[in-house]
């Protein structure tokens, strides 16, 4: 299984990416910043032959996540592929505003945004979101096990919340 990640040299993508087989990496460290669609449209040419994209890279501030994840799912909609996102649970404006203001309302655009996707869009893709709470060294286990619980299911698992 052919597996990419954006964010992976970051705390979350880079354990993923460490942890899981056969992989493709994309991280803004190496000059794949999610927030230019030039670079967006790159990746999806560049996951043309993946089976399961995880959408971990941030990108922020703003909404290239969500837009990351528009681009992908417009290229695996009608294959048996799998989108799988990285949240957060309830981006709690208290415990999340720390990283940034407008955190908890980018992370709530992505998670409504796989929910629209889920519902009105009928691919054969199957889109998931896995929100964690705080991360932490358990929680990185945690969301591995996720993704692969995921991608060993036999029907579409829409969500997964880590407290």
């Amino acid at each position: 299984m052919q597996i990419a990640i954006t964010g992976h040299t970051g705390y979350i993508g880079g354990y993923l990416y460490n942890n899981l087989p056969a992989k493709k990496g994309f991280s803004r460290s190496q000059g794949y910043d999610i927030t230019d669609p030039a670079i967006r449209q790159k990746i999806v040419q560049e996951c043309r032959d993946m089976d399961v994209f995880i959408n971990c890279a941030h990108g922020g501030p703003g909404t290239a996540q969500t837009d990351m994840l528009w681009e992908i799912y417009d290229s695996f909609k009608n294959t048996d592929r799998f989108i799988i996102n990285i949240g957060t649970d309830k981006a709690d404006p208290n415990t999340w505003s720390t990283v940034r203001d407008d955190y908890p309302l980018e992370k709530s655009i992505l998670a409504t945004t796989v929910d629209h996707i889920q519902k009105q869009h009928k691919g054969k893709c199957k889109i998931s979101i896995i929100n964690p709470n705080v991360v932490n060294d358990d929680t990185l286990v945690d969301i591995q096990n996720a993704v692969l619980y995921i991608l060993n299911s036999k029907t579409n698992i829409t969500s997964i919340n880590l407290q």
